[in-house]
C-alpha cells in the first residue's frame, strides 16, 4: 500500500512537528522538511506499534548515510568507527521518541512496543493497514521518512502474534552481522501484520 489513505489521520498534522521537536532536541544539525516524499524501498528502518483500541505502526526509513549521521551525533562517535548494534540502539531510540510523541496523541489508551530495526534492508510491508500520514526530512544529502500506518482488520499486536514465530530475532551480543533484524525484546507473538 502505497500514498496515504483514505483513512483519516488523528494527528491532524502534528507529525513534522514532532520529528523536528524530536531532533532539535537530540541531534546538533537541521534537517528540512521536504515536501511530496514518499517512504523508499530500502534503506535503514526502524518502527515501533502502538496497541490498544487505536492500533498504529509508526515506521522510520532513513538512508544509510544519514543513519550513520544520526548515528554517530547520538554516541558521538566518528562515523567510521560505528558498528550495526549502535545503529540499531540509536535508529530505534528515535522511533521510540517519535512513536512515544504519538501515541501522546492518540484519542484513546495505547501502549507502545520496543522499537525493531532492520539495516540496509528493504522496508517492511505493514499488511492490514493503511497510511495515514507521512513526512520526509532531508539534511541536504539523504532523507528521512516517518510514516504513520493505521491498522484496518483484527490482528493487531495485542490480539495474536505471528504464525510460527518461535524465539527472538536479536543477535548475540558481540555478533552482531552486516544485515541485522533486531528487537530488544524476545519476538515470539510478535505482530503477525508486519509482511
Amino acid at each position: 500500500m502505497t500514498g496515504l489513505a483514505e483513512s483519516a489521520s488523528v494527528l491532524d498534522g502534528s507529525l513534522a512537528e514532532i520529528v523536528r521537536e524530536t531532533f532539535g532536541v537530540m541531534l546538533a544539525f537541521e534537517l528540512f522538511e521536504q515536501p511530496g516524499g514518499a517512504v523508499a524501498r530500502t534503506g535503514h528502518t526502524s518502527l515501533v506499534h502502538i496497541t490498544g483500541e487505536l492500533p498504529h505502526t509508526v515506521l522510520l526509513t532513513f538512508g544509510p548515510h544519514l543513519g550513520d549521521r544520526i548515528t554517530a551525533e547520538l554516541f558521538e562517535m566518528p562515523p567510521d568507527e560505528l558498528d550495526d548494534e549502535a545503529r540499531a540502539d540509536a535508529l530505534g531510540e528515535l522511533a521510540n521518541v517519535i512513536g512515544g510523541g504519538i501515541k501522546s496523541l492518540l484519542p484513546s489508551f495505547g501502549q507502545l512496543s520496543l522499537p525493531t530495526v532492520t539495516l540496509g534492508e528493504s522496508v517492511p510491508i505493514i499488511i492490514g493497514a493503511v497510511q495515514t500520514d507521512l513526512v520526509t526530512f532531508t539534511d541536504g544529502h539523504d532523507t528521512l521518512t516517518v510514516a504513520v500506518w493505521k491498522r484496518q482488520d483484527s490482528a493487531t499486536p495485542d490480539r495474536g502474534g505471528a504464525a510460527g514465530a518461535t524465539g527472538s530475532t536479536r543477535p548475540a551480543r558481540n555478533s552482531v552481522p552486516s544485515r541485522v533484524s533486531w528487537s530488544p525484546s524476545s519476538c515470539a507473538g510478535w505482530p503477525a501484520w508486519i509482511g
